[in-house]
């Protein structure tokens, strides 16, 4: 073992001493460091610095942007530059500074701070006590640099002479401000180096600096973080490729063109949503509030004259009761067009046009890594009101980062959220797009996460629209919009001590995760697999999810304490709609994640039973009608709407199938029913002695009757109320009339 150490320690000590002859023999490194750097400085090395330091006063200024609001937005600043940020600069009352190098009498050049120009109020360069007035005159194709140009040429200037072939030791020269002073600041820099596998080499450095040989002599500005290892970065930056004012103002007119044919207004319509009890004000919960909304405006990408590409990143949930789909002509004209499929991994569905549309964007045929620095054009577009409101600027790409399934992802200078980024021959680069959660996240709002997300992305998708598409989360009826999966378990929370007594402390972080089965219902999925009374559910793995969903019991009002029912005589009848359930919904995170994962799909059920750990497959299920989506009658005479007794609502009541009973689910206040005084979650049994166990019962029980004597249930107490249906007073089953010519209410049974 210690001989073959010996060996391998041999090969790298000799590897590591070609690498760096081979540096030194062919000059790759522009920074490489001298013997003479690394020793102690000498005083005469500290004068030559000092000499040439003053020297380069001559050649070096300040950019100062004065910045502004516009529209009440604060200004922005995304370039790479180390300066004082925009808003901090409003509040200073003082404008931003960055260095620049002064390559003519009348031109500078200087980092590139990606403000659009509607938050620039005005430019200045400042040269020793001079300020003059200044303008962007250029912008460098591939390099994060501008070319700024003053109204008259800057007095005393010495202009920078680069000498590509000055042979190095280098020195890297700043200009920056330091200690409330600006200052010339000199170093040696190291000899960092990147090297891939497909011999891409770069050299680290910094942006916003002039390389100089040790005698002073102007080699290169840098205004990358990176160079490359041959010589292509020397000299002057006037030779580089660059677009004048000019160019790059017709540049951004052409992208205007562009985006008004490719990015369109998208208008969304849905039906409402069936309320739930308990969700107007004060018991409102924390579902998405833009899940109540019936019109919805979106942007949405044109890919050719039939499919739009809709930026609308929607819950099934949601989806489910998608109704409409217009597109927005350029011109303003409402195009018809249908729903096709909803993106399984991306914030977004494909929509078709009744009719073809002219326009849309080529995409880019290239690797989005190819446009490294490259002069790119972003169009930030906002919807207000009924009208799509773009702004156009230039853009970068300043590096690049691995994201989902290791596709590349760019990082862009002056991207908003609502960017959409182009090259400067017209194509489609990358877009906004958000990545979708998988069932069962805890992003469950889709907040964030919108990404510049490159095209070819997209067009991977869309040459496979099956496997891209999410089956389930798609529009749906009225009837269908409510359902639901389920597991067919009543769960209750782990504590530590519960935890601990059910030997599961380790499998469920010491009682924070995990649930304890309280009730299988028969006949349901978790009956089918074996689950029982005592067995800690624990998690839910899914096939194509590479985090399995954490088992935890969301805590419902009522769980913990028992319903105030003693105190519904004392609400008003204008909040009943507001009174939460008895019991807990039939929607939680559990059976939300499951509807979402889709039907018929197999999941794994992780759990602890008999002492040990234990899997099993089950497919997922619809439930049975829950208490939102049971069958509905209402009866405008009573003011009352009642709904049928379903599993989760017969378990609170103790009802078996069969039992008559249905739902008091609604009393309109003011009405007969409300008068009368009956409340909302109790039962009617019996309608003038005949059991009700249907809303269709119910209809036709009270169907052209005078009077009606009602069987009421409030949980264990029974009572009959009476209800004339005429003009006439009606007579309670007992006790005086509380009031001429109203409804009444008979004395309470037990």
């Amino acid at each position: 073992m210690r001989k073959a150490a010996a060996v391998v320690l041999v090969v790298v000590a000799v590897a590591a001493i070609a690498v760096a002859l081979w540096f030194r023999s062919n000059g790759t490194c522009p920074f490489k460091r001298s013997a003479a750097q690394t020793q102690p400085a000498k005083a005469d090395d500290a004068a030559s610095d000092t000499a040439t330091l003053k020297k380069l006063f001559a050649s070096v200024a300040r950019v100062e942007y004065t910045v502004q609001y516009d529209k009440g937005e604060a200004p922005r600043a995304n370039g790479s530059a180390r300066t004082l940020g925009p808003e901090m600069s409003l509040e200073q009352e003082r404008p931003i500074e960055v260095c620049a190098f002064v390559v003519s009498p009348t031109r500078v050049i200087s980092p590139d701070l990606m403000i659009h120009p509607r938050f620039i109020k005005k430019i200045e360069v400042r040269f020793g006590e001079q300020v003059l007035p200044a303008k962007i005159a250029a912008v460098a194709e591939d390099h994060e640099a501008v070319f700024i140009d003053t109204e008259k040429p800057l007095a005393g200037v010495k202009p920078l002479v680069f000498d590509a072939a000055a042979k190095g030791p280098y020195r890297v020269v700043e200009y920056d401000e330091t200690s409330a002073e600006w200052y010339l600041i000199s170093r040696g820099d190291s000899d960092t180096v990147l090297l891939n596998a497909k011999d891409k080499k770069r050299s680290i450095a910094e942006p916003g600096t002039l390389v100089i040989t040790r005698s002073g002599t102007p080699v290169a500005v840098v205004m990358d973080r990176s160079l490359p290892l041959d010589d292509s970065w020397k000299g002057s930056p006037l030779n580089w490729k660059m677009y004048d004012d000019k160019k790059m103002q017709e540049q951004l007119d052409q992208c205007r063109k562009t985006t008004m044919n490719t990015v369109l207004r998208v208008s969304l319509s849905f039906r409402s949503p069936k309320k739930m009890p308990g969700q107007g004000g004060r018991f409102r919960g924390g579902d998405d509030e833009d899940g109540e909304k019936t019109e919805r405006k979106v942007l949405g990408v044109l890919l050719d004259d039939r499919t739009v590409l809709v930026l609308a990143p929607l819950t099934p949930k949601i989806t489910a009761r998608l109704e409409r789909v217009g597109v927005f002509s350029p011109e303003g004209k409402e195009l018809p067009a249908k729903f096709e499929f909803s993106l399984k991994d991306y914030g977004g569905f494909v929509a078709k046009l009744d009719a073809p549309l002219a326009g849309g964007a080529p995409l880019s045929q290239h690797d989005v890594m190819d446009y490294l620095r490259q002069t790119l054009l972003s169009a930030e577009v906002r919807l207000q009101g009924e009208a799509l409101v773009p702004y156009f600027m230039r853009s970068r790409i300043m590096g690049y980062s691995l994201g989902w399934k290791r596709m590349v992802y760019p990082d862009l200078a002056g991207r908003d959220e609502n960017s959409f980024i182009f090259d400067t021959q017209g194509k489609l680069v990358a877009f906004p797009l958000s990545r979708r959660p998988k069932p069962g996240a805890s992003e469950r709002r889709y907040s964030g996460g919108i990404e510049a997300t490159p095209v070819a992305h997209i067009k991977d998708v869309m040459k496979n629209l099956v496997a891209s598409s999410d089956p389930g989360n798609v529009p749906l009826t009225q009837e269908q919009e409510n359902r639901l999966a389920w597991l067919g378990v009543v769960m209750q929370s782990l504590d530590p001590e519960l935890a601990r007594v059910n030997n599961v402390s380790d499998l469920t972080h010491d009682g924070r995760s995990g649930a304890l089965v309280a009730f299988v219902y028969p006949g349901s999925p978790a009956a089918k697999i074996g689950l029982k009374l005592g067995d800690v559910l624990l998690r839910i793995h899914v096939k194509d999810r590479p985090a399995p969903i954490e088992l935890q019991v969301q805590e419902y009002a009522f769980s913990r304490q028992p319903f105030p029912w003693n105190r519904l005589d004392q609400v008003p009848d204008q909040y009943y709609d507001e009174i939460p359930t008895p019991w807990a919904p039939a929607e939680d995170n559990v059976t939300r994640a499951l509807t979402d994962i889709g039907f018929g799909k197999d999941v794994e059920i992780e759990y602890f039973a008999d002492g040990k750990l234990q899997r099993k497959t089950m497919p997922v299920e619809a439930s049975p009608a829950h208490y939102v989506s049971a069958a509905r009658q209402k009866n405008e005479a009573l003011g009352l709407t009642v709904a049928e007794m379903t599993y989760e609502v017969r378990r609170y009541f103790h009802k078996e199938t069969g039992d008559p009973g249905v739902i008091c689910a609604k009393i309109e206040p003011g009405s007969k029913i409300s008068v009368a005084g009956v409340k909302p979650y109790e039962v009617i049994t019996h309608v003038n002695n005949r059991p009700i166990v249907t809303v269709k019962d119910f209809a036709e029980a009270v169907k052209g009757q005078s009077e009606l004597r009602l069987d009421v249930v409030r949980m264990t107490r029974n009572r009959v109320v009476k209800i004339g249906m005429g003009g006439a007073a009606s007579q309670p089953a007992s006790g005086p009339t509380s009031r001429p010519n109203a409804p009444t209410t008979g004395a309470a049974e037990e």
